[in-house]
Order: C-alpha cells, then sequence, then structure tokens
C-alpha cells in the first residue's frame, strides 16, 4: 500500500484549508464534511465561517448540525425548490 495517498477527510480538509486561504467572493461545497470526524467537522467548519466572512458560501448537506448555523436555508426535492427558510443567528 503507498503511504502517500491521502484519505477522503485528509484531502476534504486541504480543499478547505485552500478555500479559507483564497477567501474567494462565493464559496460552492457539496457535502464539505463527510469524511471528517464530528470534532473535525465543527472545527473546521467554524475556521470557515470565521475566516470567511465576506463570503457567500452555498453548500449541500444531509447534516442538519450544519444546517442551524446559517442565515438561509433552501430545502430542494428534485431539483425544485420546495421550501426557503431564513434563521436568525444568534
Amino acid at each position: 500500500m503507498d503511504k502517500n495517498i491521502l484519505s477522503k477527510g485528509e484531502k476534504q480538509r486541504l480543499e478547505l484549508a485552500r478555500i479559507i486561504l483564497l477567501k474567494p467572493e462565493l464559496i460552492i461545497l457539496d457535502e464539505p464534511t463527510s469524511g471528517l470526524d464530528e470534532l473535525t467537522e465543527r472545527l473546521v467548519w467554524n475556521n470557515l465561517r470565521t475566516e470567511c466572512n465576506e463570503s457567500t458560501i452555498l453548500f449541500t448537506t444531509h447534516k442538519k448540525e450544519l444546517i442551524s448555523k446559517n442565515d438561509r436555508v433552501l430545502v430542494m426535492k428534485k431539483g425544485i425548490l420546495y421550501e426557503q427558510v431564513e434563521l436568525e443567528l444568534a
């Protein structure tokens, strides 16, 4: 087995670190923390939100823990916008 192969979680952390360094205006992510354990997911997500606070972040997820920390949630079913919810951040 090649020791230079990165795990899915390691690849995700590297990609998210690159995004944090670039701080683009728009960030689009698909299941951005699916390969991370719960603690690492929380740390990475908090860093992304803190460091890219001027960015618009659009992401897909099935993880309810990530949803509550956003100002707007769009629910889609079969590619159709089903519901839009505005959330108040504490």
